[in-house]
């Protein structure tokens, strides 16, 4: 099986066309068919399809699978013809192949938006390596070796399975094997004069255009060359002399229909070489898709490597860095250094702010803490006043209380102004120091004489006495024996206690 190039286009249906919040426009509609031949009896079965995706969803996701504006004759996406990029890809359950895609600011964008702004009918166009093999309906299958490069955005061809030529005013067309080119093309493609200098000798001023033309004009002339020098070395070999004789012969005698045994010989032999060299070149472009594929890989790599160091280059020393870094966010989401850039002045200018807004919020909460804790403070000084205003109430309520319970006692009494006298000058603080000096009016009050009459008395029967203690609180009786009494002892009409009291023994 040999490995080609495969491209095969349908009609693009665009279901939706909108623009993002980034200015963007985004088209989406069906890209594919699976196991649906396409009218160029290729049939691409489902699973060649969901592998295919599943393998460019990594670049689909850093928008890395470019398109172009018609299919590029060399079959190799070029980035200064870029027109879109395929931002996503999905197998519907039905086998549809349904696409996203991101029209691009460049020159083939611009007219790709403008055609589809138009209503313009397009078509898209798979384009990818693989091999094929025939199946009972004559259908070409598409092996699993195949490859998807890309969708490309084409003019719905008459036979969608063409793949265009470039055709350039001054250039001739350029010829991809086993294609036939247009004749009524290449009489439209004849060489226009060049101008490069406008009248008046002025120097014309070259356009990024006009630079990309004259370098693919320089690579026709190249290839041109190539091709001749080509010719000439087969032509130098005999063998291929010998062919090129015997067909001139062949076509002047138009009669012979056969070649000779060495031609036809030689003919095969290049024709195996020839399909040598296709096999050749479509696994070279294979293991170039694959290197471009790693190549892009690794520049996502270094990129992100190289975004990450401009964060921290950034943040190093601010002391909200992990803040920064959170706030930033992942850098592959950014798709220059000014991006992130940008993106980090406005978090410095939101923590900023913030910062403002946390410190005007703690001057005020301070203020409330000053004004709070002043208020707490005279409360307390309020609350010091009041309670001791109330031991004061209290104190003094105890004082009244005991003056009623004095003044209570007194009334009717015999001596109450005498008890008045007394109650304020010791200024008693309970009413048991109020029931002692009532208690002591209880008491036979003597004069003075007779106090010392009793002193003196009680003095000369105790002086030198034997025996018993005469103050104890007994008196002799008639027979001899001494009796307890409470209120007249030993005939003194006084109780012991107050003699005791007013003898001085108690003191």
């Amino acid at each position: 099986m040999t490995v080609e190039l495969l491209v095969d286009s349908m009609p693009f249906k665009v279901t939706m066309v909108e623009a993002n919040d980034k200015g963007e426009t985004i088209v989406k509609g069906q890209f594919a068919l699976s196991d649906i031949a396409t009218e160029n009896k290729r049939l691409y079965r489902r699973p060649i399809w969901e592998r295919n995706i599943t393998r460019l969803r990594p670049a689909m996701g850093s928008n890395r699978v470019f398109g172009e504006l018609d299919h590029p004759s060399d079959g190799r996406t070029q980035l200064q013809r870029s027109s879109h990029i395929v931002t996503n890809l999905e197998v519907q359950p039905d086998g549809m192949v349904t696409g996203e895609a991101k029209i691009l600011n460049t020159t083939n964008g611009r007219q790709l938006k403008a055609i589809f702004e138009g209503a313009g009918q397009v078509g898209v166009s798979s384009r990818g390596y693989g091999s094929t093999q025939v199946n009972e309906k004559g259908e070409q299958v598409v092996q699993e070796d195949y490859r998807l490069v890309t969708f490309d955005f084409v003019a719905e061809p008459a036979c969608s399975t063409s793949y265009p030529a470039v055709v350039r005013e001054d250039t001739e067309p350029e010829k991809e094997p086993g294609m036939a080119i247009d004749s009524k093309k290449q009489e439209s493609t004849k060489e226009k004069p060049q101008e490069d200098t406008p009248e008046g000798g002025a120097p014309k001023t070259l356009t990024q255009e006009d630079v990309s033309e004259l370098v693919l004009k320089v690579i026709a002339e190249k290839r041109e060359e190539i091709r001749e020098e080509e010719k000439s070395k087969l032509l130098s070999d005999p063998n291929v002399a010998a062919a090129a004789s015997v067909l001139e012969d062949i076509k002047k005698a138009l009669g012979v229909v056969s070649l000779p045994d060495d031609a036809k010989t030689v003919v095969k032999e290049r024709d195996a070489e020839i399909e040598q060299l296709k096999r050749a070149v479509g696994e070279r472009d294979m293991q170039i898709a694959d290197l471009e594929e790693s190549v892009a890989q690794l520049s996502d790599v270094a990129r992100e490597a190289g975004y990450k160091f401009f964060v921290e280059r950034a943040v190093s020393g601010h002391p909200m860095a992990d803040t920064i870094r959170t706030m930033v966010g992942n850098v592959r989401g950014y798709d220059s250094p000014q991006a992130i850039h940008e993106r980090i002045e406005e978090v410095l200018s939101e923590l900023t702010e913030e910062a403002e807004r946390q410190e005007a919020a703690n001057a005020q909460r301070e203020r409330e803490r000053r004004t709070l804790s002043e208020d707490v403070s005279k409360k307390d000084d309020r609350i010091a006043q009041l309670e001791e205003a109330l031991e004061k109430s209290i104190e003094l309520n105890k004082v009244m209380s005991v003056q009623r319970y004095a003044d209570q006692r007194m009334q009717r009494h015999p001596k109450a102004d005498d008890i008045r006298a007394i109650v304020e000058s010791r200024g008693p603080r309970t009413t048991q120091e109020v029931d002692k000096i009532f208690e002591e009016f209880q008491r036979p009050q003597l004069d003075t004489e007779d106090l010392a009459a009793v002193r003196s008395r009680v003095r000369r029967i105790t002086a030198g006495g034997t025996g018993s203690s005469p103050l104890e609180e007994e008196t002799a009786s008639p027979s001899g024996q001494r009796a307890p009494t409470a209120q007249n002892y030993n005939g003194l009409g006084v109780p012991l206690s107050d003699l005791r009291a007013w003898s001085g023994l108690d003191n």
